[in-house]
């Protein structure tokens, strides 16, 4: 008889392997929720230090509402993502790519407003895993046609 534990890492296993969307829901969900809580004047800790610092350069609205925009959008695309959508596939690339960005550029001014905090270590996981949604959906891509040709 399996463990909870155990059986929680085969889950998150089998998703990982074969739905991989549902961590681009998940992704794009907290990012629009993080971001709207900030549109919202949550300041609170050192995570409103970023957002504080990237103003320095854009207004706070725009880092604002392209997180709020870019979690959204990605949230949405990937629950209505079907096989065979290439605008779809592209529109999902874009938005992790740019929140893989947005979340490094978070990360790198965290880092600035409050070194060796944890702040900065959520921000570059957050990068992390939108730069794992950008491969995989181009992976997944790339996959298909595979299966297609009959590789």
């Amino acid at each position: 008889m399996p463990t909870p534990v155990k059986r929680a890492f085969r889950v998150f296993r089998y998703l990982f392997q074969h739905e991989p969307w549902v961590f681009e829901v998940i992704f794009g969900f907290c990012t629009a929720i993080f971001f709207w809580l900030l549109w919202v004047d949550w300041r609170e800790g050192p995570m409103y230090g970023s957002i504080r610092i990237l103003s320095e350069a854009r207004s706070e609205a725009f880092w604002q509402w392209l997180g709020f925009g870019g979690g959204a959008v990605q949230f949405t695309a990937a629950l209505y993502n079907k096989p065979g959508r290439t605008a779809l596939k592209w529109g999902r690339w874009l938005t992790a790519g740019v929140l893989t960005w947005l979340w490094g550029a978070m990360a790198w001014s965290g880092w600035i407003a409050s070194a060796w905090s944890p702040v900065p270590i959520l921000y570059v996981g957050m990068a992390v895993a939108n730069l794992y949604v950008a491969f995989h959906v181009l992976w997944e891509d790339e996959f298909r046609r595979l299966r297609r040709v009959g590789g």
